[in-house]
């Protein structure tokens, strides 16, 4: 098997907000932790920040078909790591796992989301507490490239 698609249709009306987060929070965490397995089985991968990884803000449409539903492309870390680039979802993904697995610090990937010019965008960070209850809000894709809007 080469490639899973998972299809929802989220963020179509004001009321479905909430589902929606929720949806890709409960995303965001399976791929977390199907990343903590693949470090587990795969200890001499790279850290993100040492593996020549860019971010690269992926295309929110079908190609050639100009008048699609945006599509969002999540990747986990070996898919990542072979394009060489990923965007949000898939650095923010990568670093919560690599901080609960390397560095034994329960770190989780969050969903932050706007409106932006009349569409949802969302962007994806990493977050943790400190020993000192203090909040870490670790950006992977600013520190690998981002500039501007997510």
């Amino acid at each position: 098997m080469n490639r899973i698609i998972l299809r929802a249709k989220l963020f179509g009306l004001q009321t479905n907000r909430s589902y929606s987060e929720r949806f890709l929070h409960h995303i965001l965490e399976a791929i977390t932790r199907a990343g903590v397995d693949y470090l587990h089985f795969n200890p001499d991968t790279p850290l993100l920040y040492k593996a020549g990884v860019k971010y690269q803000r992926e295309s929110t449409r079908l190609r050639g078909v100009n008048d699609s539903p945006s599509v969002e492309d999540w990747k986990d870390i070996p898919t990542t790591l072979a394009d060489k680039k990923g965007d949000c979802e898939d650095l923010g993904t990568w670093r919560a796992a690599e901080l609960r697995k390397r560095f034994n610090i329960f770190a989780h990937a969050f969903l932050i989301w706007t409106v932006y010019r009349g569409q949802t965008v969302f962007h994806v960070t990493a977050r943790y507490r400190k020993a000192d209850g203090s909040m870490v809000i670790e950006d992977p894709s600013k520190v690998l490239g981002m500039g501007g809007i997510a």
